[in-house]
């Protein structure tokens, strides 16, 4: 019989529907349930319709769960909502299933904490930051400084040290980032523990020449890959660039984007430097994801140089490395300490021409990266099985 532990009241403003909830919350909540803890998840959800199958789903698993439809407008307005309608549904779970663990998904959850504090003092808290989310929102330009954006920024910007303050343990993604937070923001760094997002390691049997024949890939050497939205973060143009550089060196090369993107898009992007027949774009479900990045030779992503992203663990690089390819990629949060630490990859210094073609100039020893090397840095760094482990002992601490 597994023994009973602390219950636990986790707190998301993303959704469980969402591809983020999907791949970043419910693994971590199904598996930390099968060590004993209870969990009950509150979360602010966008397809209404994908409630019901998720709601047995979770039954089955003994996991409670309220979900509370997100709102989108009015901008602020509607997310003040949302987050009074969690507070009130909060306050009942609280009392009712008798928490005494928040776990709270970046920085709303939080400020939800902070509040149900006050009427249930002893309620101890997880700060799991995932980012510098104040930051983001501004570099991303999601939050332009100005309007009523500027005032919500002033408000969360007085009010972060507090949310930290309020933390009893802090989840970071980086170890750049623990290092910025003990110094600026919570200088506990015993109760600050770093935990990469994470991915399950498995790959499935495939029969890769004929997975790449059916892509148009038969003949493409190297091929290089890219997964995942190419959105606010990720510095499509000198992707392109680095590929269209490779091209030369390599005319049979090929550029596989796994992703929900238009091919005369990206090859606009490129500036007429990248032909259509260099690129095959396929969007995959998550599911898929394994199976497709094994037709590549070597992963790619370069990452927005920001500040705010020092936090970022790109859950891409986990899955290419498990598949076995090595990365290529620039160094921010903790992408070139994992290159450098277990040689799986190259880390890109700079956005020129001049330093692709010299990273390139022998593509086989690049290869050599991959493999069991890359595949060591995968259980090493990117595996759910020591993510769950690492909150294990974070609730263990916190129930003592």
């Amino acid at each position: 019989m597994i023994e009973s532990k602390a219950v636990i009241l986790y707190v998301s403003y993303d959704g469980l529907s969402d591809p983020l909830g999907q791949a970043q919350v419910l693994p971590y909540v199904e598996n930390l349930t099968k060590l004993g803890y209870k969990f009950h998840i509150l979360s602010a959800e966008k397809d209404k319709t994908a409630i019901p199958q998720l709601t047995a789903r979770l039954k089955e698993k003994g996991i409670g769960w309220t979900p509370v439809l997100y709102h989108k407008k009015p901008p602020v307005f509607s997310t003040l909502y949302d987050l009074y309608k969690m507070y009130k549904a909060g306050l009942k779970i609280v009392e009712r299933e008798q928490v005494s663990i928040v776990h709270s998904r970046s920085y709303l959850p939080q400020i939800l904490f902070a509040k149900w504090k006050k009427k249930f003092p002893h309620l101890k808290s997880v700060f799991d930051i995932r980012g510098f989310w104040i930051d983001e929102r501004i570099e991303g330009n999601i939050w332009p400084y100005k309007h009523i954006y500027k005032i919500v920024v002033d408000y969360l910007r007085q009010l972060e040290p507090k949310l930290y303050a309020g933390a009893s343990h802090v989840v970071t993604l980086t170890e750049k980032a623990k290092e910025i937070l003990a110094e600026k923001l919570y200088p506990y760094k015993d109760k600050i523990t770093v935990i990469p997002c994470s991915t399950e390691l498995e790959v499935p049997e495939i029969d890769t020449e004929k997975l790449k024949n059916e892509l148009g890939l038969e003949g493409r050497l190297p091929v290089l890959v890219y997964s995942g939205s190419v959105g606010t973060w990720y510095m499509v143009k000198e992707m392109l660039d680095f590929f269209a550089v490779v091209k030369k060196q390599y005319p049979q090369a090929a550029f596989l984007f796994l992703s929900k993107v238009d091919k005369q898009e990206l090859i606009k992007i490129s500036g007429g430097k990248v032909a259509e027949n260099d690129l095959v774009v396929k969007f995959v479900s998550r599911s898929e994801v394994m199976k497709y990045l094994q037709v590549a030779d070597a992963g790619l992503f370069f990452i927005k140089p920001l500040w705010s992203k020092q936090a970022s663990s790109p859950t891409k690089m986990g899955e290419m490395l498990a598949a076995g390819l090595p990365v290529i990629a620039n160094d921010i949060g903790d992408v070139g300490r994992i290159i450098e630490k277990y040689d799986c990859g190259i880390v890109v210094k700079e956005f020129e021409d001049k330093e692709y073609a010299q990273i390139i100039s022998d593509f086989d020893k690049i290869i050599e990266k991959g493999g069991e090397k890359a595949k060591f840095a995968a259980a090493e760094v990117f595996s759910m099985e020591k993510a769950v482990k690492k909150y294990d002992e974070v609730y263990a601490f916190l129930n003592r």
